[in-house]
């Protein structure tokens, strides 16, 4: 009984994802070139948090008697490192298909590409909770590495996202890619700031 209505709520999440990327792939179309490549590099500073915490040694600082899961993810840099290289991935990939970069780097030639596979409409949808399941797993992280007050620094970068999200839901694509490309600038910013 629960299992069927969890399983009917994610079919009609599918859809309405589904919905939202055809939506998505019809207003990107009239934006320059440049542009939408300005916007794939705002993922850039994911990927350098992400290098800096596999190169230090550094650790959080993680009281002797705290969770195990805190001690475990927190006194090395590396799953912190791992979280945010997933986030940039997945960032990456959601993104180059959602602006229809994958169309201009590659051929449709060969059926099996993996091109192929994140073109379609459904795949960007995937793509999309992957994303978002990376960016939940790095607040989790956060929480437990930076404490409470660390993960609230991201609050004031909230209304940036808000704006987005609603420039999206208008179809004012190039102001939903300058928000969020600042998004992603302001949350790299504060994984830099809170890094150990």
């Amino acid at each position: 009984m629960i299992v069927e209505k969890v399983y009917k709520a994610w079919e009609v999440r599918k859809r309405f994802l589904v919905e939202a990327v055809r939506q998505d792939r019809i207003l990107v179309s009239p934006v320059p070139l440049w542009q939408r490549v300005l916007f794939l590099l705002t993922n850039i500073p994911y990927f350098l948090v992400a290098l800096y915490l596999f190169s230090t040694s550094k650790g959080f600082a993680v009281e002797k008697d705290s969770f195990f899961l805190q001690r475990y993810m927190c006194t090395t840099t590396t799953t912190t490192a791992v979280t945010v290289l997933a986030i940039a991935l997945a960032s990456t990939l959601m993104h180059t298909a959602q602006m229809r970069l994958d169309t201009f780097c590659c051929s449709f030639k060969n059926k099996n590409s993996i091109v192929n596979a994140i073109h379609t409409d459904r795949a960007l949808a995937m793509l999309k909770h992957m994303d978002v399941c990376c960016v939940f797993l790095g607040a989790v992280n956060a929480i437990f590495c930076a404490g409470l007050v660390g993960f609230a620094s991201i609050f004031p970068a909230l209304p940036v996202f808000v704006k987005s999200m609603r420039d999206r839901r208008q179809n004012r694509f190039q102001s939903y890619m300058i928000a969020h490309g600042l998004w992603h600038i302001a949350t790299a910013a504060v994984l830099w700031v809170n890094m150990p």
